[in-house]
């Protein structure tokens, strides 16, 4: 079983690959890494001017947060188009996926 920082930081390796599925486990890993880091920026816009470190990570972060969001859809059998379609998207998302596919997955 991969740990929190490995698994996050190996869908950030996927950042530009919508093919294949990502695990609940993986997904929710990376959105709560990403909610981490984006705590630690706001800390840091404490002591800059405007919001700068955390617009800046927020950018960096959209990418793959959408790329690991249309994974989730497809393995929930499931286009990723759905993510489109508010307040349906989140059902999928919390779904769980057939599990022989993220069995195969990790």
């Amino acid at each position: 079983m991969q740990n929190f920082l490995d698994s996050s930081l190996a869908t950030l390796n996927k950042s530009l690959t919508i093919d294949g599925t990502i695990s609940r486990r993986d997904f929710w890993y990376f959105i709560l890494f990403s909610w981490l880091l984006s705590i630690g920026a706001s800390i840091l816009d404490n002591f800059v001017a405007g919001n700068i470190i955390e617009n800046i990570l927020s950018i960096l972060f959209f990418i793959p947060t959408l790329t690991a969001a249309i994974r989730r859809m497809h393995d929930t059998d499931h286009a990723g188009w759905w993510l489109l379609v508010p307040f349906v998207n989140i059902v999928f998302l919390l779904s769980s996926g057939i599990e022989s596919r993220w069995k195969a997955a990790e």
